[in-house]
């Protein structure tokens, strides 16, 4: 064990590194995204079983985000798949790209604008509406291939082992592939958010949209697009797979009320002590409720992004080992590689971080709190970790590291060269303090 106690500001650099099944809404397109297994190992000291980790990090309302928050942009490369002869597909003419650069501005208009909502539930969450989720999409490139073979089949995990064969850098963005065969891949639907696991990475696959020579931006195109990269950072169908029990972590009240409403259809199967609200589905609810919908929810006017929805956006994006409703592990890694956010993650009572983190801002720990790190911690471009005086960061087996390839800035214990080095009566420091064990 190695205690560290500093009368004067401590520099230190420790080198340690979805079937949007064809309901009423079939003009915004089908996907279908797999369900997952929440039964996942971890590596030691990093149990997930503190109180930091059930009460706060894990719940989306930990991570609705504010004017605080870093807006994390998210890299896109499109794949556009097209026969040999280059037909059967978008064309690289400036119409196209002008066509896709229109989408985009659609997909981050939606998450930066969302309306508040616009349907009333019979046992109404208390909640303050938030406008902007601070995330955003942003095109890479768009990468052009023509191979009949791809164009015509459903392997998308083929296309990506040819892209990243060609491409290797495609590996850092979320790949979208776009193909044109004659039948859909999936009955029903027209694109998935899916994992190819053995590359470890997130993609979507999009099949029958290119039915013009150059225009991607039509409005069911645009609505599937947002749709999938919705699932992409957490988000599922509000019609037929989402949480329904009001009492889980996860449960987005927000969304579906604090209680069944009336007239819906039946739950389902399996019980939760009563307390299972039924999903919002066109016949029973949408039909009657049309003005700003949720984004997931297969309906017209789909303008509404709920608070605890834009949280769990941020947590998709922040701790990057565990899954949630969706698997989103690999999205982290596609977030436009920039420099600590301006305004830093301000620990202000005790923390136990038994769950691995990527940051996009500095930490400060203040005066009398606590933060003890087992488990891994990635940090952005120049960020550090401050301890105030007072404040204590103890590494308890954890390993902090840089979440690029390019070098944080360490942690910096501060203290007063005036003060007593050594702790009070109640075992507290004048100055910061860091433990290594």
């Amino acid at each position: 064990m190695k205690c560290l106690k500093s009368n004067y500001k401590l520099f230190l650099i420790l080198i340690i590194s979805l079937i949007f099944l064809k309901s009423h809404a079939q003009e915004h397109g089908g996907c279908a995204t797999p369900e997952f297994n929440e039964e996942e190992e971890y590596k030691s000291g990093c149990d997930h079983t503190s109180d930091t980790w059930i009460n706060k990090y894990r719940t989306p309302g930990h991570w609705i985000p504010d004017e605080n928050t870093p807006i994390k942009t998210i890299m896109v490369n499109w794949i556009v798949c097209r026969d040999d002869n280059g037909q059967n597909g978008w064309q690289d003419v400036p119409e196209f790209h002008e066509s896709v650069s229109s989408l985009f501005d659609k997909v981050n208009l939606e998450y930066s604008t969302s309306l508040p909502k616009g349907y009333s539930l019979t046992c109404e969450p208390e909640y303050t509406h938030v406008e902007d989720t601070r995330i955003r999409f942003e095109l890479n490139e768009v990468i052009f291939i023509d191979k009949t073979e791809f164009n015509l089949g459903c392997s998308a995990t083929d296309i990506l082992d040819y892209v990243f064969a060609q491409y290797p850098d495609a590996r850092n963005f979320l790949n979208h592939i776009f193909t044109q065969g004659d039948a859909p891949c999936i009955p029903g639907a027209w694109g998935r958010y899916n994992i190819y696991w053995e590359e470890d990475v997130s993609y979507v696959h999009t099949w029958g949209s290119m039915w013009h020579e150059w225009y991607a931006d039509f409005f069911d195109h645009s609505y599937h697009v947002i749709h999938e990269y919705a699932h992409a950072v957490g988000l599922h169908h509000v019609y037929n797979a989402e949480y329904r029990c009001t009492s889980h972590y996860d449960f987005l009240d927000d969304v579906f009320g604090l209680c069944a409403e009336a007239g819906c259809n039946s739950c389902g199967s399996g019980n939760c002590d009563g307390n299972q609200v039924c999903y919002l589905r066109y016949d029973c609810f949408w039909q009657y409720n049309t003005v700003n919908t949720p984004i997931m929810s297969a309906a017209y006017d789909i303008r509404y992004i709920s608070p605890k929805s834009a949280g769990r956006m941020h947590r998709a994006l922040s701790l990057y080992d565990r899954t949630f409703k969706v698997n989103n592990k690999p999205m982290h890694k596609y977030v436009k590689e920039d420099y600590s956010y301006e305004i830093p993650l301000t620990i202000t009572e005790n923390e136990t971080w038994d769950f691995a983190i990527k940051m996009y801002q500095d930490i400060v720990v203040e005066q009398g709190a606590t933060l003890t790190i087992s488990c891994d911690v990635k940090m952005p471009i120049d960020g550090k970790i401050i301890v105030k005086p007072g404040g204590k960061l103890i590494i308890d087996g954890g390993y902090v590291t840089s979440a690029h390839n390019k070098l944080w800035q360490g942690i910096e214990v501060w203290g007063n060269p005036n003060a007593s080095q050594e702790e009070d009566e109640s075992g507290n420091y004048q100055q910061g303090y860091l433990e290594l064990m």
